[in-house]
């Protein structure tokens, strides 16, 4: 059964696995981007995927919210594909 990780319930005391960050962000990019998930490769930089500055800052005004965290605007670029993003994001969850 697919669950739409865009609506998915928000538990800020609940940490985020790589593979749920990782899907999440599969989700929201197909979204913007109006693919296919299973079109998005994790290891392709954002960049290939035509994914411009202002769609960007939206992707992860989503992702502050989904994981009630703020985020330095450059985060997105620095990390620049989803597997790199995933992985800095997945040990920023972990509990304390």
């Amino acid at each position: 059964m697919a669950t739409n990780l865009s609506t998915t319930e928000i538990d800020p005391n609940r940490s985020r696995t790589l593979e749920e960050i990782q899907t999440w962000l599969i989700y929201q990019l197909a979204e913007r981007l109006k693919i296919e998930p299973d079109e998005i490769d994790i290891h392709e930089p954002f960049d290939n995927y035509n994914l411009d500055s202002a769609q960007a800052l939206i992707l992860l005004e989503k992702l502050e919210k989904w994981l009630q965290r703020k985020y330095n605007p450059i985060l997105i670029f620095n990390y620049p594909t989803i597997a790199e993003l995933a992985e800095r994001l997945v040990s920023e969850t972990l509990p304390k």
